[in-house]
Protein backbone atom coordinates (compact mmCIF):
# COMPACT_ATOMS: atom_id res chain seq x y z
CA UNK A 1 0.00 0.00 0.00
CA UNK A 2 1.36 3.31 -0.92
CA UNK A 3 1.06 6.41 1.25
CA UNK A 4 0.53 9.79 -0.28
CA UNK A 5 1.74 12.86 1.66
CA UNK A 6 0.00 16.20 1.20
CA UNK A 7 2.34 19.05 1.94
CA UNK A 8 0.80 22.57 2.35
CA UNK A 9 3.08 25.53 2.07
CA UNK A 10 1.93 28.91 3.42
CA UNK A 11 3.44 31.57 1.29
CA UNK A 12 3.77 34.86 3.17
CA UNK A 13 4.51 37.78 0.90
CA UNK A 14 7.22 40.12 2.14
CA UNK A 15 6.62 43.75 1.24
CA UNK A 16 9.26 46.26 2.12
CA UNK A 17 8.10 49.05 4.38
CA UNK A 18 5.02 47.19 5.68
CA UNK A 19 4.33 45.48 8.95
CA UNK A 20 1.81 42.66 9.08
CA UNK A 21 -1.04 42.98 11.55
CA UNK A 22 -4.47 41.50 11.95
CA UNK A 23 -7.66 43.35 12.42
CA UNK A 24 -10.55 42.25 14.61
CA UNK A 25 -11.96 40.00 11.84
CA UNK A 26 -8.70 38.12 11.54
CA UNK A 27 -7.86 39.54 8.16
CA UNK A 28 -4.32 40.56 7.52
CA UNK A 29 -3.61 44.32 7.24
CA UNK A 30 -0.61 46.34 6.12
CA UNK A 31 0.41 49.67 7.87
CA UNK A 32 3.00 52.06 6.42
CA UNK A 33 6.00 52.92 8.63
CA UNK A 34 6.43 56.39 7.01
CA UNK A 35 5.63 58.96 9.73
CA UNK A 36 6.25 62.68 10.44
CA UNK A 37 8.53 63.51 13.33
CA UNK A 38 8.37 67.04 14.77
CA UNK A 39 11.43 68.75 16.22
CA UNK A 40 11.28 72.16 17.96
CA UNK A 41 14.80 73.54 17.88
CA UNK A 42 14.26 75.51 21.12
CA UNK A 43 13.22 73.78 24.32
CA UNK A 44 13.10 77.02 26.32
CA UNK A 45 13.03 80.74 25.52
CA UNK A 46 13.98 83.17 28.30
CA UNK A 47 13.26 86.81 27.46
CA UNK A 48 14.94 87.96 30.67
CA UNK A 49 14.08 91.40 32.05
CA UNK A 50 11.88 93.55 29.85
CA UNK A 51 11.12 97.19 30.76
CA UNK A 52 7.36 97.57 30.44
CA UNK A 53 7.79 101.30 29.71
CA UNK A 54 9.78 100.61 26.54
CA UNK A 55 7.96 100.99 23.26
CA UNK A 56 7.67 97.95 20.98
CA UNK A 57 7.34 94.22 21.49
CA UNK A 58 10.04 91.63 22.17
CA UNK A 59 10.00 88.48 20.05
CA UNK A 60 11.93 85.29 19.31
CA UNK A 61 11.69 82.94 16.32
CA UNK A 62 10.88 79.27 16.88
CA UNK A 63 11.89 76.77 14.16
CA UNK A 64 9.85 73.62 13.50
CA UNK A 65 11.68 70.86 11.61
CA UNK A 66 10.15 67.68 10.23
CA UNK A 67 12.75 64.98 10.74
CA UNK A 68 10.37 62.19 9.79
CA UNK A 69 9.69 60.44 6.46
CA UNK A 70 6.14 61.75 5.87
CA UNK A 71 4.61 65.21 5.60
CA UNK A 72 4.02 67.00 8.94
CA UNK A 73 0.72 68.80 9.37
CA UNK A 74 0.52 71.55 12.09
CA UNK A 75 -3.06 71.58 13.37
CA UNK A 76 -2.88 74.14 16.20
CA UNK A 77 -0.54 76.58 17.89
CA UNK A 78 -1.32 78.45 21.12
CA UNK A 79 -0.10 79.75 24.51
CA UNK A 80 -0.96 77.33 27.29
CA UNK A 81 -1.79 80.11 29.81
CA UNK A 82 -3.93 82.61 27.91
CA UNK A 83 -3.54 85.19 30.71
CA UNK A 84 0.26 85.33 30.37
CA UNK A 85 1.63 88.30 28.36
CA UNK A 86 2.86 86.10 25.50
CA UNK A 87 1.48 85.81 21.96
CA UNK A 88 2.32 83.61 18.99
CA UNK A 89 2.12 84.37 15.30
CA UNK A 90 0.82 81.92 12.74
CA UNK A 91 3.19 79.29 11.31
CA UNK A 92 4.80 80.25 8.03
CA UNK A 93 3.63 76.90 6.59
CA UNK A 94 1.32 74.40 8.26
CA UNK A 95 2.50 71.63 5.89
CA UNK A 96 6.15 70.71 6.35
CA UNK A 97 7.74 68.15 4.07
CA UNK A 98 10.29 65.62 5.38
CA UNK A 99 13.56 67.38 6.13
CA UNK A 100 12.00 70.84 5.73
CA UNK A 101 11.41 73.55 8.36
CA UNK A 102 8.95 76.33 9.15
CA UNK A 103 8.93 79.14 11.72
CA UNK A 104 6.66 81.17 13.97
CA UNK A 105 7.20 84.10 16.37
CA UNK A 106 6.76 84.20 20.14
CA UNK A 107 6.06 87.73 21.40
CA UNK A 108 6.54 88.92 25.00
CA UNK A 109 4.82 92.20 25.92
CA UNK A 110 4.40 92.64 29.70
CA UNK A 111 2.24 95.55 30.86
CA UNK A 112 3.24 95.55 34.53
CA UNK A 113 5.70 94.11 37.00
CA UNK A 114 5.52 90.33 36.79
CA UNK A 115 7.39 87.01 36.67
CA UNK A 116 5.89 85.14 33.73
CA UNK A 117 6.15 81.46 32.78
CA UNK A 118 4.07 79.30 30.44
CA UNK A 119 4.46 77.09 27.35
CA UNK A 120 3.84 77.26 23.63
CA UNK A 121 1.83 74.22 22.55
CA UNK A 122 2.26 72.87 19.00
CA UNK A 123 -0.25 70.24 17.93
CA UNK A 124 0.35 68.16 14.80
CA UNK A 125 -0.11 64.70 13.27
CA UNK A 126 3.16 63.53 14.83
CA UNK A 127 2.20 60.46 16.93
CA UNK A 128 3.97 62.08 19.89
CA UNK A 129 2.02 65.36 19.56
CA UNK A 130 1.78 67.87 21.14
CA UNK A 131 5.23 69.46 21.41
CA UNK A 132 6.13 72.30 23.77
CA UNK A 133 8.50 75.23 24.24
CA UNK A 134 8.93 76.68 27.73
CA UNK A 135 8.58 80.50 27.90
CA UNK A 136 10.04 82.70 30.64
CA UNK A 137 10.14 86.49 31.12
CA UNK A 138 10.17 89.19 33.75
CA UNK A 139 8.37 92.50 33.32
CA UNK A 140 10.25 95.24 35.17
CA UNK A 141 8.70 98.63 36.01
CA UNK A 142 8.51 101.27 38.72
CA UNK A 143 5.90 100.71 41.39
CA UNK A 144 4.56 103.44 43.66
CA UNK A 145 3.42 102.80 47.21
CA UNK A 146 2.20 105.56 49.53
CA UNK A 147 1.62 105.08 53.25
CA UNK A 148 -0.29 105.65 55.34
CA UNK A 149 -3.25 105.60 53.03
CA UNK A 150 -5.73 106.92 53.93
CA UNK A 151 -4.14 109.72 55.96
CA UNK A 152 -6.13 110.68 59.07
CA UNK A 153 -5.25 113.97 60.78
CA UNK A 154 -7.69 113.36 63.61
CA UNK A 155 -9.14 116.33 65.47
CA UNK A 156 -7.38 119.68 64.89
CA UNK A 157 -8.24 123.02 66.49
CA UNK A 158 -9.88 125.45 64.07
CA UNK A 159 -7.32 127.95 62.81
CA UNK A 160 -4.37 125.73 63.72
CA UNK A 161 -2.28 123.75 61.24
CA UNK A 162 -1.11 120.17 61.64
CA UNK A 163 1.51 118.54 59.40
CA UNK A 164 1.83 114.80 58.94
CA UNK A 165 4.21 112.75 56.86
CA UNK A 166 3.57 110.45 53.92
CA UNK A 167 6.11 107.91 52.73
CA UNK A 168 6.41 107.41 48.97
CA UNK A 169 8.22 104.16 48.13
CA UNK A 170 9.35 102.72 44.80
CA UNK A 171 8.73 99.00 45.21
CA UNK A 172 9.40 98.36 41.53
CA UNK A 173 12.54 97.46 39.61
CA UNK A 174 12.90 100.64 37.52
CA UNK A 175 13.24 104.35 38.37
CA UNK A 176 10.01 105.93 39.63
CA UNK A 177 9.24 109.51 38.56
CA UNK A 178 6.48 111.44 40.36
CA UNK A 179 5.23 114.09 37.96
CA UNK A 180 2.52 115.91 39.88
CA UNK A 181 0.35 115.99 42.97
CA UNK A 182 -3.07 117.58 43.20
CA UNK A 183 -5.75 117.91 45.86
CA UNK A 184 -9.48 117.64 45.32
CA UNK A 185 -11.98 118.25 48.08
CA UNK A 186 -12.61 120.85 50.74
CA UNK A 187 -10.08 123.67 50.66
CA UNK A 188 -9.23 123.51 54.34
CA UNK A 189 -7.71 120.06 53.95
CA UNK A 190 -4.42 119.46 52.16
CA UNK A 191 -3.80 123.12 51.45
CA UNK A 192 -0.06 122.60 51.06
CA UNK A 193 2.15 119.75 49.84
CA UNK A 194 5.94 119.76 49.75
CA UNK A 195 8.10 117.21 47.90
CA UNK A 196 11.71 117.40 48.98
CA UNK A 197 11.54 121.17 49.18
CA UNK A 198 9.66 121.58 45.87
CA UNK A 199 6.13 122.90 46.10
CA UNK A 200 3.47 120.70 44.60
CA UNK A 201 2.13 121.29 41.12
CA UNK A 202 5.13 122.30 39.00
CA UNK A 203 4.25 119.38 36.71
CA UNK A 204 7.33 119.57 34.50
CA UNK A 205 8.80 116.54 32.75
CA UNK A 206 11.66 116.38 35.22
CA UNK A 207 9.11 115.46 37.86
CA UNK A 208 8.69 116.46 41.46
CA UNK A 209 10.48 113.39 42.72
CA UNK A 210 12.71 110.63 41.33
CA UNK A 211 13.22 107.39 43.25
CA UNK A 212 15.48 104.44 42.44
CA UNK A 213 14.17 100.90 43.12
CA UNK A 214 13.56 100.38 46.87
CA UNK A 215 14.22 104.09 47.55
CA UNK A 216 11.68 106.16 49.50
CA UNK A 217 10.99 109.79 50.30
CA UNK A 218 9.11 111.41 53.18
CA UNK A 219 6.76 114.22 52.13
CA UNK A 220 4.55 116.44 54.24
CA UNK A 221 0.86 117.23 53.99
CA UNK A 222 -0.79 119.86 56.17
CA UNK A 223 -4.34 120.29 57.44
CA UNK A 224 -5.75 123.70 58.39
CA UNK A 225 -9.42 123.47 59.41
CA UNK A 226 -11.37 126.69 58.89
CA UNK A 227 -14.52 125.68 60.68
CA UNK A 228 -15.99 123.05 62.96
CA UNK A 229 -16.64 120.20 60.55
CA UNK A 230 -15.32 116.93 59.12
CA UNK A 231 -13.15 117.49 56.05
CA UNK A 232 -12.53 114.88 53.35
CA UNK A 233 -10.20 115.25 50.37
CA UNK A 234 -8.20 113.21 47.88
CA UNK A 235 -4.53 113.57 47.03
CA UNK A 236 -3.83 112.31 43.50
CA UNK A 237 -0.18 111.51 42.77
CA UNK A 238 0.75 111.10 39.09
CA UNK A 239 3.78 108.98 38.22
CA UNK A 240 5.25 106.67 35.59
CA UNK A 241 3.96 103.56 37.37
CA UNK A 242 2.26 101.76 34.43
CA UNK A 243 -0.10 99.86 36.69
CA UNK A 244 -1.26 102.84 38.75
CA UNK A 245 -0.30 106.07 36.94
CA UNK A 246 -2.64 108.11 39.16
CA UNK A 247 -2.57 106.93 42.75
CA UNK A 248 -5.27 108.35 45.01
CA UNK A 249 -4.67 108.85 48.73
CA UNK A 250 -7.64 109.63 50.95
CA UNK A 251 -7.28 112.47 53.47
CA UNK A 252 -9.59 113.23 56.37
CA UNK A 253 -9.66 115.40 59.45
CA UNK A 254 -12.01 117.10 61.88
CA UNK A 255 -11.97 120.80 62.71
CA UNK A 256 -12.90 121.47 66.33
CA UNK A 257 -12.97 124.52 68.58
CA UNK A 258 -10.61 124.41 71.53
CA UNK A 259 -13.06 126.27 73.72
CA UNK A 260 -16.09 128.56 73.48
CA UNK A 261 -16.35 131.86 75.35
CA UNK A 262 -19.01 134.56 75.34
CA UNK A 263 -17.78 138.16 75.54
CA UNK A 264 -20.27 140.88 76.42
CA UNK A 265 -19.61 144.58 75.86
CA UNK A 266 -21.89 147.31 77.12
CA UNK A 267 -21.82 150.32 74.83
CA UNK A 268 -22.90 153.79 75.84
CA UNK A 269 -25.81 155.18 73.83
CA UNK A 270 -24.76 158.81 74.09
CA UNK A 271 -22.89 160.89 71.55
CA UNK A 272 -22.10 160.38 67.87
CA UNK A 273 -20.05 157.50 66.47
CA UNK A 274 -18.41 156.82 63.09
CA UNK A 275 -17.59 153.15 62.38
CA UNK A 276 -15.48 151.98 59.43
CA UNK A 277 -15.02 148.26 58.78
CA UNK A 278 -11.97 147.36 56.66
CA UNK A 279 -12.81 144.02 54.99
CA UNK A 280 -10.36 141.38 53.75
CA UNK A 281 -11.81 139.93 50.50
CA UNK A 282 -9.13 137.32 49.76
CA UNK A 283 -10.20 133.88 48.55
CA UNK A 284 -9.97 132.24 51.97
CA UNK A 285 -12.56 134.72 53.26
CA UNK A 286 -15.23 133.23 51.00
CA UNK A 287 -16.01 130.74 53.76
CA UNK A 288 -16.96 133.59 56.08
CA UNK A 289 -18.61 135.99 53.61
CA UNK A 290 -22.18 135.08 54.51
CA UNK A 291 -21.49 135.25 58.25
CA UNK A 292 -19.71 138.62 57.93
CA UNK A 293 -22.63 140.08 55.97
CA UNK A 294 -25.22 138.78 58.45
CA UNK A 295 -23.35 140.26 61.40
CA UNK A 296 -22.65 143.63 59.76
CA UNK A 297 -26.33 143.93 58.88
CA UNK A 298 -27.39 142.94 62.40
CA UNK A 299 -24.89 145.37 63.95
CA UNK A 300 -26.06 148.30 61.85
CA UNK A 301 -29.77 147.50 62.29
CA UNK A 302 -29.22 147.37 66.05
CA UNK A 303 -27.71 150.87 65.98
CA UNK A 304 -30.70 152.01 63.95
CA UNK A 305 -33.07 150.70 66.59
CA UNK A 306 -31.28 152.57 69.35
CA UNK A 307 -31.91 155.93 67.64
CA UNK A 308 -28.20 156.78 67.73
CA UNK A 309 -26.26 159.37 65.73
CA UNK A 310 -24.01 157.11 63.69
CA UNK A 311 -22.21 156.53 60.39
CA UNK A 312 -21.35 152.94 59.36
CA UNK A 313 -19.32 152.07 56.26
CA UNK A 314 -17.46 149.07 54.87
CA UNK A 315 -14.26 149.61 52.84
CA UNK A 316 -12.53 146.97 50.70
CA UNK A 317 -11.01 148.74 47.63
CA UNK A 318 -7.36 149.75 47.28
CA UNK A 319 -8.26 153.40 46.59
CA UNK A 320 -10.20 153.59 49.86
CA UNK A 321 -13.43 154.70 48.18
CA UNK A 322 -16.63 153.18 49.59
CA UNK A 323 -18.52 151.15 46.97
CA UNK A 324 -21.98 152.32 45.97
CA UNK A 325 -23.90 155.57 45.90
CA UNK A 326 -24.33 155.62 49.68
CA UNK A 327 -21.00 156.29 51.41
CA UNK A 328 -22.40 155.43 54.83
CA UNK A 329 -25.49 154.11 56.58
CA UNK A 330 -26.99 156.43 59.20
CA UNK A 331 -30.14 156.90 61.28
CA UNK A 332 -32.08 158.13 58.25
CA UNK A 333 -32.10 154.67 56.65
CA UNK A 334 -35.07 152.33 56.69
CA UNK A 335 -34.15 148.97 58.20
CA UNK A 336 -35.02 147.26 54.90
CA UNK A 337 -32.34 149.32 53.11
CA UNK A 338 -29.51 148.43 55.48
CA UNK A 339 -28.79 144.96 54.05
CA UNK A 340 -28.61 145.96 50.35
CA UNK A 341 -26.40 148.94 51.16
CA UNK A 342 -23.97 146.84 53.25
CA UNK A 343 -23.92 144.20 50.50
CA UNK A 344 -23.02 146.86 47.90
CA UNK A 345 -20.23 148.17 50.11
CA UNK A 346 -18.79 144.67 50.57
CA UNK A 347 -18.85 144.13 46.76
CA UNK A 348 -17.99 140.44 47.09
CA UNK A 349 -18.33 139.91 43.34
CA UNK A 350 -15.58 142.43 42.65
CA UNK A 351 -11.98 141.57 41.83
CA UNK A 352 -9.54 140.84 44.65
CA UNK A 353 -7.79 143.95 45.89
CA UNK A 354 -4.06 144.26 46.53
CA UNK A 355 -4.69 145.34 50.11
CA UNK A 356 -6.43 142.14 51.17
CA UNK A 357 -5.11 141.10 54.60
CA UNK A 358 -3.92 144.74 55.07
CA UNK A 359 -6.66 146.34 57.16
CA UNK A 360 -4.46 149.23 58.37
CA UNK A 361 -3.56 150.14 54.78
CA UNK A 362 -7.24 150.07 53.78
CA UNK A 363 -8.13 152.31 56.72
CA UNK A 364 -5.37 154.75 55.78
CA UNK A 365 -6.62 154.99 52.17
CA UNK A 366 -10.24 155.39 53.28
CA UNK A 367 -9.53 158.15 55.82
CA UNK A 368 -7.42 160.02 53.26
CA UNK A 369 -10.58 160.42 51.14
CA UNK A 370 -12.82 161.77 53.92
CA UNK A 371 -11.72 165.40 53.51
CA UNK A 372 -13.18 168.07 51.25
CA UNK A 373 -13.42 166.81 47.66
CA UNK A 374 -12.56 163.20 48.60
CA UNK A 375 -14.70 160.26 47.48
CA UNK A 376 -15.61 159.63 51.15
CA UNK A 377 -16.23 163.29 52.07
CA UNK A 378 -18.37 163.63 55.20
CA UNK A 379 -17.89 160.04 56.41
CA UNK A 380 -15.76 161.08 59.40
CA UNK A 381 -17.18 163.86 61.57
CA UNK A 382 -15.11 165.94 63.99
CA UNK A 383 -17.61 165.66 66.87
CA UNK A 384 -18.01 161.83 66.55
CA UNK A 385 -15.94 159.07 68.12
CA UNK A 386 -14.00 157.26 65.36
CA UNK A 387 -14.06 153.45 65.44
CA UNK A 388 -11.88 151.44 63.02
CA UNK A 389 -12.42 147.66 62.75
CA UNK A 390 -10.45 145.20 60.60
CA UNK A 391 -12.05 141.89 59.57
CA UNK A 392 -9.71 139.16 58.26
CA UNK A 393 -8.84 135.49 58.66
CA UNK A 394 -5.10 136.21 58.43
CA UNK A 395 -2.54 138.19 60.47
CA UNK A 396 -2.27 141.90 59.67
CA UNK A 397 0.21 142.39 56.79
CA UNK A 398 0.40 146.16 56.26
CA UNK A 399 3.86 147.52 55.50
CA UNK A 400 4.38 149.67 58.60
CA UNK A 401 4.35 148.95 62.31
CA UNK A 402 1.05 149.25 64.19
CA UNK A 403 2.38 152.28 66.08
CA UNK A 404 2.75 154.16 62.78
CA UNK A 405 -0.92 153.65 61.94
CA UNK A 406 -2.10 154.46 65.47
CA UNK A 407 -0.39 157.85 65.31
CA UNK A 408 -1.77 158.42 61.81
CA UNK A 409 -5.36 157.58 62.79
CA UNK A 410 -5.21 159.76 65.93
CA UNK A 411 -4.14 162.70 63.75
CA UNK A 412 -7.67 162.85 62.32
CA UNK A 413 -8.98 163.99 65.70
CA UNK A 414 -8.19 167.12 67.64
CA UNK A 415 -8.62 164.96 70.74
CA UNK A 416 -6.69 161.68 70.14
CA UNK A 417 -8.59 159.97 72.96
Amino acid sequence: MSVRLLVCLALVPVIAGCAASRDDSGSAACVSEDQPDILLEQDIIDFGEVDVLEQGEHFELVTITNQGSADLHISDLYIEDSAAPFKVSSVASVLIAPGASSQFEVIYDPSTRSMDATRVVVESDDPDSPAHVMLLGEGVAPGIVVSPSPQDFGEVTVGCEREQSLVILNQGSETLVVYDAAFAGQSSLGDELVFGGLEDGNGDDAGLLTLAPSEHEIVWVSYLPLDESRDIATLTISSNDPWEPQLEVGLQGIGAYHDTRLDSFEQPTEGAIDVIFALDTSGSMNTYASSVFDNLEAFTTTLLGEELDFHVAVTRSDDGCINGSDIWVDASFASSDVGPTIETMMNLAGAYASNTERAFTLMEATLAETGSGGCNEGLVREHAVLNLVGISDEPEQSANAWSHYLTLFQSYKSDPD
